[in-house]
């Protein structure tokens, strides 16, 4: 089971059963989306908008808020350019968001755990993580395209400072 908590004051935290599975979620902070790109100091009673990543591999089971009402508002993609992964003496590194493609360049050399310079096989496994073919040393870029749901939190009582959104996966 993956549980996802979003404290609307406004941050996000992710745990998980599993290192493979992703389920995010955290304001909306796109200029063009629900909030038009205000992520914090939302004043008393504001319907406030927030984004719901999920690996495809995932069943949402529960999505409630400690107060008001949650209402899905659409869905979309983001367009996730530069993310820096780092590999260091390791075969795997982890995105951000989960995906079911991604462009994928070493910033320069990458290196076997011997020290020699080498071209390193890598793909896509369980939505976000970038696997390698065997251990490495080097630096990549990744270029991707991450989908997600939009939800709104409104009808919060005029006198609540701090709500709590909870979004349970299986």
């Amino acid at each position: 089971m993956i549980t996802a908590t979003l404290v609307v004051d406004f941050s996000y935290s992710v745990t998980s059963d599993s290192d493979n599975d992703v389920l995010q979620l955290e304001i909306d902070s796109r200029p063009d989306g629900t909030n038009g790109g205000k992520t914090s100091g939302f004043g008393f009673g504001a319907t406030v908008g927030y984004l719901m990543y999920k690996s495809s591999g995932l069943s949402l089971i529960k999505h409630v808020s400690d107060v008001g009402s949650i209402g899905h508002a659409g869905s979309g993609t983001i367009q996730i350019l530069n993310e820096r992964l780092i590999y260091s003496g390791s075969d795997s590194a982890t995105l951000k968001y989960p995906t079911s493609a991604i462009d994928f360049n070493w910033s320069g050399k990458s290196f076997d755990v011997k020290g020699s310079a080498k071209t390193i096989r890598r793909n896509l496994q369980n939505d976000n993580q970038v696997r390698l073919s065997e251990p490495a040393y080097g630096i990549a870029y990744v270029n991707y395209t991450a989908s997600f749901d939009v939800f709104r939190l409104s009808s919060v009582p005029d006198n609540v400072e701090t709500a709590m959104i909870i979004a349970i996966a299986r």
